[in-house]
């Protein structure tokens, strides 16, 4: 007698332990599947709605903090440059209404006035009018760098140009040839630092101005568009650029401010804890 285990062999007609014929699951199985995928499509769907503004939100928060950090960077690399160099250093933004008075340039200086028809706003540049070296009495101007744009969807909000509001008062300006070290002066929006790292102001003509108060630079969610050509593509001259911000009225609301120190002309941010507030 064979003494070894049986075998236990399934029947050729009989499903495997734990699993059955797909003809034996029928279409109540099938349709059982489908509503699942549809419920998780479903759940998909309603996590996408109600994520989708915090999305959102976090992407307009961190294009505004990437603006920030970006000008606190640049004032400390101009406050740098004054210092090492031992003279004024500028940054200048392209002033109010630029795409009527930039209109005035001719050939060259057209072409490049043109191109900075799409930084109205949100432009700066880093200038100095005397280098080290440079003789009592001469200087040597110079664009330190060329002109930058902040992150899209962040600009300087336009009462900065021009009216100011509560304690940040608007831009001074003084004369700046632009937009070439060797072209005619035009009167410039700007912030300087002297030799010593600190702020500085000067009449239009030049002069020195005692200055004795900190320097508020808001910055403004939104957007600025110049009109372009529908053709060509490039902006038109003498027609306002569409100044949005989003939220409305965000810059005074809940403003996001530059501040810096005029005795030390060291930079921070600013911001209201609640909205609404003002720093």
């Amino acid at each position: 007698m064979n003494t070894a285990a049986t075998v236990h062999r399934s029947s050729p007609t009989s499903p495997p332990r734990g699993r059955w014929p797909q003809q034996a699951l029928g279409p109540v199985a099938l349709a059982f599947t489908l509503a699942e995928l549809l419920v998780v499509i479903a759940i998909i769907g309603l996590l996408t709605a109600v994520s989708l503004p915090a999305i959102r939100k976090i992407a307009k928060t961190d294009t505004m903090n990437a603006a920030t950090r970006q000008l606190l960077d640049d004032l400390s690399y101009a406050r740098r440059l004054a210092i090492r160099h031992r003279t004024t250093v500028y940054m200048v933004f392209l002033p109010h209404q630029y795409y009527i008075l930039g209109s005035a340039a001719t050939g060259p200086e057209l072409d490049k006035a043109e191109e900075l028809l799409g930084l109205q706003y949100s432009g700066y540049a880093l200038f100095a009018k005397r280098r080290a070296g440079d003789q009592p009495g001469q200087g040597t101007p110079t664009y330190l760098r060329d002109w930058v744009s902040l992150p899209e969807g962040v600009f300087i909000p336009v009462w900065k140009y021009t009216t100011g509001y509560d304690h940040a008062k608007p831009f001074p300006r003084t004369l700046i040839p632009f937009p070439f070290a060797n072209s005619p002066r035009i009167p410039m929006p700007y912030i300087a630092f002297n030799h010593q790292g600190q702020l500085v102001e000067f009449y239009p003509n030049g002069d020195p101005k005692p200055i004795a108060e900190d320097v508020d630079i808001p910055l403004a969610r939104g957007a600025v568009i110049p009109p372009q050509d529908p053709v060509t593509k490039k902006y038109i001259w003498r027609q306002p650029p569409q100044i949005v911000e989003n939220p409305p009225n965000n810059s005074i609301n809940n403003p996001n401010f530059i501040h810096i120190d005029w005795m030390t002309g060291r930079a921070k941010i600013e911001r209201p804890e609640l909205p609404g507030a003002r720093p």
